[in-house]
Parts: C-alpha cells; sequence; structure tokens
C-alpha cells in the first residue's frame, strides 16, 4: 500500500479546549491522501486535520506511510477472512454430501 498526498494546505478550525469548554480557532494542516493497493488501484481516500506540533517536521510522510501499512494489514486480514470462509463453506459442502452408511463399521 502506497501514501500519496493529493492536497495539502494551512487552515483554521475549530476545535473544544477542556479549560474554557468551548471550540476555538486551531491552527491545523489539513492533508487529503490517496492510499493505492500495490496493484495501483485506489483504495481509500482520507483528509486528515493535524496541530503542526503532532507532525513530524523531519519526516511529514511518516505518519501517513504508517497509516498505509495498517491499511494493507487491514486488506491481507480481510482477504484471509474471505479465504477462511470460503474454505469454510467448501468444508460444510463436502461434509453434507459425505453422509456416513448406517452399517459402516464406527469409530472407537
Amino acid at each position: 500500500m502506497k501514501a500519496i498526498v493529493t492536497h495539502v494546505e494551512k487552515q483554521t478550525l475549530p476545535q473544544f479546549n477542556k479549560a474554557t469548554g468551548q471550540d476555538e480557532p486551531t491552527l491545523v494542516v489539513a492533508t487529503t491522501v490517496e492510499f493505492f493497493k500495490d496493484d495501483g488501484t485506489l483504495y481509500h481516500t482520507q483528509t486528515y486535520a493535524q496541530r503542526p506540533e503532532e507532525i513530524d517536521a523531519n519526516d511529514p510522510q511518516a505518519y501517513f506511510d504508517k497509516q498505509a501499512s495498517v491499511l494493507q494489514a487491514d486488506v491481507e486480514g480481510a482477504a484471509s477472512h474471505v479465504q477462511d470462509e470460503a474454505a469454510s463453506k467448501l468444508a460444510d459442502e463436502i461434509v453434507a454430501k459425505l453422509t456416513p452408511q448406517p452399517d459402516a463399521p464406527q469409530e472407537d
């Protein structure tokens, strides 16, 4: 999975302040990121709003690369789950077709 930043801008958005109990204008970096699977297909688009101090100034792409890794694990986990479900369904079909014979010797 690869994270591609498609839009980034500085914005001021309201954010709740616990001390005052009110929304207050907060400076954020708004970033739109597209996540592409390894085959090049778009998997997901996400917009993030982060305060500047939450971003690693030396490697601002690192956060999005980490998100891409998390999404890749989700994709692989979902694929594994689908495979498990398919195998379970096939096993159910086989069990239904292979009925024991009433006069067969019993297992001990």
